[in-house]
């Protein structure tokens, strides 16, 4: 494991700090894109719920 650790730190530093930036932000953006999907998923589900509700 520590093996596997040192060998992607070790690639890692090898990028050059544009390909660093992009593969970071690549990262946070798709952390972003899950969070936001799964809070539209809650508002559209919530949304449903209630209109389906008020017609009953």
């Amino acid at each position: 494991m520590i093996r596997i650790l040192q060998n992607l730190t070790r690639r890692w530093s090898e990028l050059s700090l544009a390909l660093q930036f992009v593969v970071a932000g690549g990262f946070g953006l798709l952390a972003v894109m899950l969070v936001v999907g799964a809070w539209v998923t809650a508002q559209i589900r919530e949304g449903v719920i209630r209109n389906s509700a008020a017609t009953t």
